[in-house]
């Protein structure tokens, strides 16, 4: 059962990072193209979806990692490389909405896939410590 459940978790974070990594690359998310009137009274959600829509190349290389990670999260030999990039990929996005304030439906998500992602690739983490001070020792 636990394998099936890993499964199923892996193939939708996968879905979830090959949606918005074709997103950020076809130039659909983050494309405020209107000039805007910077004030007082903006909210900062608005602020920020202007800053990132002014820097398309980070956008889209962001996607591109994305669409890596998640092609990686779906073939067996290249999991731990998707899943350790995927939870770097969502430890960025999952603080910028958490300190951007992008609405709490919005944060929540982002917080309940990070730690999916956290569950998933602590095997992987786990393993890539322990060789690395076993390498140190030697």
């Amino acid at each position: 059962m636990w394998k099936r459940l890993r499964r199923l978790l892996r193939f939708c974070i996968a879905l979830n990072f090959l949606f918005f990594g074709l997103l950020k690359i076809a130039r659909l998310h983050f494309n405020q193209t209107h000039p805007i009137i910077l004030n007082d009274t903006m909210g900062l959600r608005a602020l920020t979806f202007y800053y990132f829509s002014a820097a398309p190349l980070y956008i889209q290389i962001v996607g591109c990692f994305q669409l890596l990670a998640g092609v990686c999260l779906l073939f067996k030999g290249l999991r731990s490389v998707g899943s350790c990039l995927a939870l770097a990929i969502q430890t960025n996005i999952f603080l910028i909405n958490l300190c951007y304030s992008f609405g709490p439906l919005v944060t929540i998500y982002n917080c309940i896939l990070f730690c999916f992602l956290a569950f998933f690739s602590f095997p992987y983490l786990k393993s890539l410590i322990v060789s690395s001070y076993v390498g140190i020792d030697s």
